[in-house]
C-alpha cells in the first residue's frame, strides 16, 4: 500500500494518548461520610499511575480509530508490480541548426556541432530525431520518419554523421522561415499518427507521444529576420529550446558604399568632377562591440606584388552601437573591393563594387533657346542644363541641336537610345526631322514635347499630329490667377518615385498658363490633369519608345515647377531608368541577378569557373560574395554579390522576441523530474480510481461509535 499524502498519517501518532489516559488514575468521585475534620490539614486527591491497563480493548478501539482517520487523510491506494515505474513516451526532437554566414565568427561553429552532438546523444530507443540546416531558406537533412526507422545506435550514428558534414554558408539569415518549417514538420508528423476508425472519423486518437521540441542553435543576431513570425499561428505543444552559441571576441563593424545622391542634398553638377572622384562609405559598429578604432582602404582580388593595397589607409572611430558616414577617395582602375580592418572576424570585412565605365549619354534639346530674346532664367534649356542626372553608371549632359542637325545623315546614324536617351522638343520641326524622331521612337527612344509658348504652340501641335497620324489642335488655356494640377497618376513610372505621402503633395506648384490640347485618340493616357479638365502631362507608345507630351512650361514666367523641388524628380521620370543598369554596390547574395539568362550566356565565378546562364537555375553558382562576370557574346557585363547588410548585425537578440510572435520557448524539463510528475499523476489516478479512504473513515467513524456506546456502559457500572 502507498500513500498520496503520507505527511498526514503522521496523526496516527495520536494512538498514545488513550493509552496516556488509561495509565494515569482518575479522581475518585464517590464520598463518605467522617466525623469533624476541623482537626485535620486539608489534603486534595492526587493523580497516580496505574500499574497496568484497564479495559484493553476499549483501548485497542479507540487507537484503530484513530488509526483510520490519519490513514483516511492519507489518502492510500495499492500499487500494483505492472504500475511500479511508468514507461516515459517517445520523444521528436527538429534540430534546427544555423548554418548562415555570421555563423563563420570564431568558436561559433564548434560550438554548435557539440550541442548537436549534446541533443543526439540524449536520445533515447523510441525517441526520433529530424535534422534541418537553414541559412535563407531552411533544408531538411533527416526526418523524423526516416529516423524512427533506424535501431537507436544507427540513428545516432546518422544523426551525427550528418551533422559533422554540415558547414557554415555565405548567405543571410532567415529563423522566422527555419522555425515555421521546423513547426510545419512536427505537427505533420503528429497528424500522420492519428488512428482513426473507419466507421467513426470523428474518433481520431493520437497514439502515447511525448513532447515535441525544436532545438534552435543559433547566435541569435539582430539580422536574423524573426518579424514573418508575427503572421504565423504557432501551435501548442511544439515547444522551442534556444542553445545560443557565443563569439569569442564580440567585436564586429562593417562597411558599405552608399550609392546615388544624397536626400536632402543637390548633388554635384554635370562639371564637378571632384565630387564624383569621391564616394560615400557608411561604417556601422555592432552594440556589443569591446572596439571603436576601425580603417579603411581599397583592394583588388588579386592584387600584384606592386601594389596589395592603396597608399591611404582611411582611419575611422565608431562607438559601439552606432553609425558613421566618411567620404573617401573614389577607387582606381581595377579596384574591386573595400575592406574594413580593425575586428577579429572577417567574414563581413570586403564589400565587393564593379566600377564599369559610366556611359556618356546625351539629352538632345532641340528648340531655339541660345538664340532667343529670353533672359537665361526664363528659358528652358537654362534649368534643364541644371538638374543632376548622372550616377555610377551614367554621365548625363544637357545639349542644344537645332532641327537641321537633327535632320543631318551624319546625326541620324548615331541617333540611338542608349547614347541619347531623351530628345525634348520645344520648337516646330520639318517633316524631315519628323521622320528622324519616328525612327528613333521605333527603336525603343523617348520624345517629351513641350508646349511653353502660346505662339508656337499651334504650329508644334501640327509637328506632334504629323508624328502620330493625328489632327491635333493647340489653344491657349483661360486666363485665371493660377493654375494647379488636380489628379496625377502615381501608378505611372513617370511619378512612381513621387508616390510617397512625404513627396506626393503638389499644391504648391501653380502654373500661370497652360495649352489645350484636342485630338488626342484613344492610344494617349492621360498621366496629369489641371484643375480645369485639360491635360498637363499625357504620353502613349510609338513602336519600342515612348512619346511623352507637357502642355506648359517650366521657367518661372510660365510656373513654379523649376523653383520646386518637384522639377528635378519630374525630370527624371521623363528620362527613365536604364534597364540594364547595374548598381555598383551589387546585389546581395540569394537576389536575383538583374540579367536575364540567355542560350549563349555564361557566368565566370570569382574562382575563375565558368559555366552556362541558359535559365534561371544556372544562376546556383553564385553562392559566396565576389566579382561575377556575365559574358553573352561580345557584351561582358561585372555583378558585384555581397554579404546581405543584415548579416553584419550581430547584436544578439533575447528568447523573449520569439515570445512577443507567440513562439512558446524554454528547456523542457529533466528525465527525472518527467518521471517524477508522470508517476504522481498515475498514482493519483490510482488513488482516485480505488478510494480507500472512503472504507477507512466509515471504519473510524464505526469505531468510534462502539467507543462511544462501550465507554458510556462503564461508566455507568462504575457509578
Amino acid at each position: 500500500m502507498s500513500l498520496l499524502a503520507p505527511f498526514f498519517f503522521a496523526g496516527a501518532l495520536a494512538v498514545g494518548l488513550p493509552i496516556l489516559f488509561h495509565l494515569i488514575r482518575r479522581r475518585p468521585k464517590s464520598e463518605v461520610q467522617f466525623s469533624s475534620l476541623m482537626f485535620l490539614d486539608p489534603t486534595p486527591p492526587r493523580l497516580t499511575r496505574r500499574s497496568r491497563l484497564d479495559h484493553l480493548p476499549l483501548l485497542i478501539i479507540r487507537a484503530l480509530a484513530l488509526i483510520m482517520l490519519a490513514a483516511a487523510f492519507a489518502r492510500p491506494f495499492l500499487r500494483s508490480a505492472s504500475e511500479t515505474e511508468p514507461q516515459r513516451p517517445p520523444k521528436r526532437t527538429v534540430v534546427v541548426i544555423d548554418t548562415s554566414a555570421s555563423m563563420q565568427r570564431s568558436g561559433l561553429w564548434q560550438q554548435a556541432i557539440a550541442s548537436a552532438s549534446e541533443v543526439i546523444d540524449e536520445l533515447q530507443s523510441e525517441d526520433r530525431i529530424a535534422i534541418v540546416a537553414f541559412d535563407r531558406k531552411p533544408t531538411i537533412l533527416l526526418g523524423l520518419d526516416q529516423s524512427g526507422r533506424l535501431p537507436i545506435e544507427g540513428r545516432k550514428q546518422t544523426a551525427g554523421s550528418i551533422v559533422s558534414e554540415i558547414t557554415p554558408s555565405w548567405f543571410g539569415t532567415d529563423t522566422a522561415n527555419a522555425l515555421a518549417y521546423a513547426a510545419e514538420i512536427a505537427v505533420a508528423d503528429s497528424e500522420s499518427q492519428l488512428t482513426i476508425d473507419p466507421l467513426n472519423p470523428d474518433s481520431a486518437q493520437a497514439p502515447s507521444i511525448g513532447e515535441t521540441r525544436i532545438v534552435l542553435i543559433s547566435d541569435m543576431q539582430s539580422g536574423s529576420a524573426v518579424e514573418s513570425l508575427q503572421s504565423l499561428v504557432w501551435p501548442e505543444r511544439v515547444r522551442v529550446e534556444v542553445r545560443r552559441v557565443k563569439p569569442v571576441d564580440t567585436t564586429n563593424a562593417a562597411a558599405f558604399v552608399i550609392t546615388g545622391t544624397p536626400t536632402g542634398e543637390e548633388g554635384p553638377s554635370q562639371s564637378d568632377s571632384t565630387e564624383r572622384n569621391k564616394v560615400r562609405v557608411r561604417v556601422t559598429n555592432a552594440s556589443n562591440s569591446t572596439g571603436e578604432s576601425f580603417s579603411l582602404d581599397w583592394s583588388s582580388a588579386a592584387p600584384s606584388a606592386a601594389q596589395t593595397e592603396t597608399e591611404l589607409s582611411v582611419p575611422v572611430q565608431v562607438p559601439p552601437g552606432q553609425t558613421r558616414i566618411i567620404t573617401m577617395e573614389s577607387p582606381g582602375p581595377g579596384i574591386t573591393n573595400l575592406r574594413i580592418a580593425g575586428d577579429v572576424d572577417d567574414f563581413d570585412n570586403v564589400r565587393y563594387i564593379s566600377l564599369d565605365p559610366p556611359n556618356e549619354q546625351t539629352i538632345v534639346f532641340v528648340g531655339n533657346q541660345v538664340n532667343s530674346n529670353r533672359e537665361p532664367r526664363e528659358q528652358l534649356l537654362y534649368y534643364l542644363q541644371r538638374v543632376p542626372l548622372s550616377d555610377a553608371s551614367r554621365n548625363v549632359s544637357v545639349r542644344e541641336f537645332t532641327p537641321q542637325e537633327l535632320a543631318s545623315e551624319p546625326f541620324a546614324t548615331e541617333l540611338v537610345p542608349d547614347k541619347y536617351p531623351l530628345i525634348i522638343v520645344a520648337r516646330p520641326l520639318e517633316i524631315d526631322s519628323v521622320s528622324r524622331l519616328k525612327s528613333y521612337l521605333d527603336r525603343g527612344g523617348r520624345v517629351l514635347f513641350v508646349l511653353d509658348d502660346a505662339n508656337s504652340g499651334s504650329d508644334l501641335g501640327t509637328t506632334l499630329g504629323s508624328l502620330t497620324g493625328e489632327s491635333i489642335s493647340v489653344t491657349e488655356a483661360a486666363e485665371r490667377d493660377y493654375h494647379m494640377w488636380s489628379r496625377i497618376d502615381f501608378a505611372d513610372p513617370i511619378f512612381r518615385p513621387m508616390s510617397d505621402p512625404q513627396f506626393n503633395d503638389f499644391t504648391k506648384v501653380r502654373f500661370w498658363a497652360h495649352r489645350n490640347v484636342e485630338g488626342f485618340d484613344e492610344q494617349w493616357k492621360t498621366v496629369t490633369q489641371f484643375d480645369d479638365g485639360q491635360v498637363a502631362i499625357a504620353r502613349r507608345t510609338i513602336g519600342d519608345g515612348e512619346l511623352m507630351l507637357a502642355t506648359f512650361g517650366w521657367q518661372p514666367s510660365a510656373s513654379q515647377l523649376a523653383l520646386s523641388t518637384k522639377f528635378i524628380p519630374l525630370v527624371a521620370g521623363w528620362l527613365g531608368n536604364r534597364g540594364d543598369q547595374l548598381d555598383p554596390a551589387g546585389i546581395d547574395l540569394g537576389d536575383a541577378l538583374p540579367i536575364p539568362p540567355t542560350p549563349t550566356a555564361t557566368i565566370t565565378t570569382p574562382n575563375g569557373e565558368t559555366s552556362s546562364y541558359s535559365s534561371a537555375d544556372d544562376a546556383g553558382v553564385v553562392d559566396r560574395p565576389g566579382i561575377y562576370t556575365l559574358i553573352d557574346g561580345d557584351e561582358v557585363r561585372r555583378i558585384a554579390v555581397n554579404l546581405p547588410e543584415s548579416e553584419s548585425q550581430t547584436d544578439p537578440i533575447g528568447e523573449e522576441v520569439l515570445e512577443q510572435f507567440g513562439v512558446l520557448t524554454g528547456k523542457p524539463v529533466s528525465e527525472e523530474q518527467a518521471k517524477a510528475t508522470e508517476r504522481q499523476l498515475r498514482d493519483r489516478e490510482l488513488e482516485t480510481r480505488q478510494k480507500l479512504w472512503q472504507w477507512m473513515l466509515v471504519t473510524a467513524l464505526a469505531m468510534i461509535g462502539i467507543e462511544t456506546w462501550w465507554g458510556g456502559r462503564l461508566s455507568r457500572r462504575q457509578t
